[in-house]
């Protein structure tokens, strides 16, 4: 499995990190939060880029992902509150 090289990361960071900022702030309502999980997002374009098959466009896929990564934080965050 090809690793995607660090060039071609950091154009696919720079194009698309303000807008995935902007859809999970949307989700969360915390820029603290948000940053975070674009974060948490982008390691994960990085470790699963190999995965990514062109099927769909690159936005529509990194969206896909940034979605998972929100719903996961606020499920972990209703599990915490529940249980307190």
């Amino acid at each position: 499995m090809e690793r995607i090289s660090a060039e071609a990361f950091e154009d696919i960071y720079s194009e698309y990190s303000d807008r995935i900022y902007g859809y999970i702030f949307l989700l969360v309502n915390d820029k603290e939060v948000a940053e975070d999980l674009t974060q948490d997002t982008f390691i994960k374009v990085y470790k699963y880029m190999n995965q990514f098959n062109g099927k769909s466009q690159i936005f529509t896929w990194l969206v896909r992902i940034s979605r998972n990564v929100a719903i996961d934080y606020l499920r972990k965050k209703a599990d915490s509150n529940f249980s307190q």
